[in-house]
């Protein structure tokens, strides 16, 4: 689950309800969503005051990490979701009104 006032990634056991580890995503991030597409798990995130993107977590190392992108494209935090007839497509809407994927 994404901690927007944290700027972190809470993870959950799903057996016990409670967190396990919680993954930082950079000051003044504020995540928005959370998605699996394809293997990876993406993040949607404020980037600026205005605008956000949407960047790979690496969850698979000891030490996950956040990719942060220097180029905001999104009006708005994306909201994301992972598509079930192509599981590796990520379907994204910005908050604010624009609609994009990524594949």
């Amino acid at each position: 689950m994404v901690l927007p006032d944290a700027d972190a990634i809470s993870v959950i056991d799903t057996a016990t309800l409670t967190e396990t580890r919680r993954i930082p995503t950079g000051a003044s991030t504020e995540p928005e969503s959370l998605a699996l597409a394809g293997g990876p798990l993406f993040l949607g995130h404020q980037a600026t005051a205005f605008n956000a993107v949407i960047g790979p977590v690496a969850i698979g190392e000891a030490t996950p990490a956040v990719s942060l992108d220097d180029n905001p494209v999104w009006y708005g935090e994306p909201r994301l979701a992972p598509t079930p007839r192509a599981p590796d497509r990520l379907v994204a809407a910005a908050s604010r009104g624009a609609l994009g994927m990524r594949v």
